[in-house]
């Protein structure tokens, strides 16, 4: 297991692995059934261990997002637990990002009338899994966050739309900000983007196929 990372969708984007092999240990999670990566970060930092892709050129997946999407991972904070940026995109008052601030699991989407954020109220523990997912939905202009399976927080943006980075900081890490800043120390077994709009069915539907594998 290398701790290289795949992009598995349509748009079969490149994939940039930051610390395979030293500060990033790939392994079985045999409780889920699916290959993890341990990142050996230190918490708000600058990332050794993170995973990014330049979407730059990806003129249709950017306007299909703007429109609605989904930030969903499955993740396990480290010994410890502070701020950072479990993924995302966030620069120059653009992008969107998932992420532990003041000690609480937040969603936030740049828009053209500033930060909109969702915030769930949970404060993740050390060594637990979490399924997170972050959504935004231009049809209600609401951003939302739902953790394991249920609807935690939500926020509206007025009439605003989602606003994008400069086309230099289009990049989407995991385990970090687009540029390896606000580090997690973190073990992620799942990292996809919906580009479509959340519902709480959905949610709970997508949780329910996470169920931990029987001994």
């Amino acid at each position: 297991l290398s701790g290289n990372a795949y992009d598995h969708s349509k748009t079969h984007e490149m994939v940039s692995t930051h610390g395979a092999g030293t500060a990033i240990t790939a392994q079985l999670n045999k409780q889920y059934g699916r290959v993890e990566a341990q990142l050996a970060n230190t918490w708000g930092g600058t990332a050794s261990a993170y995973y990014s892709s330049d979407y730059s050129d990806n003129v249709a997946q950017q306007a299909d997002m703007a429109t609605a999407h989904a930030v969903a991972m499955l993740v396990k904070p480290g010994q410890e637990v502070a701020d950072g940026m479990l993924m995302g995109s966030m620069a120059d008052g653009g992008g969107f990002g998932l992420s532990i601030s003041g000690g609480t699991l937040q969603y936030s989407v740049c828009t053209t009338a500033g930060t909109c954020t969702a915030n769930s109220g949970v404060r993740p523990q050390a060594g637990r899994y979490y399924y997170v997912i972050g959504a935004w939905d231009k049809a209600t202009r609401k951003v939302s966050i739902y953790v394991d399976g249920e609807l935690k927080g939500e926020a509206t943006a007025g009439s605003a739309d989602m606003k994008w980075p400069a086309a230099a900081h289009h990049t989407l890490a995991v385990g970090a900000n687009y540029d390896g800043s606000q580090a997690v120390s973190a073990t992620v077994a799942v990292a996809r983007i919906y580009d479509k709009a959340m519902t709480a069915d959905l949610a709970r539907d997508l949780y329910k196929q996470l169920t931990p594998l029987a001994d």
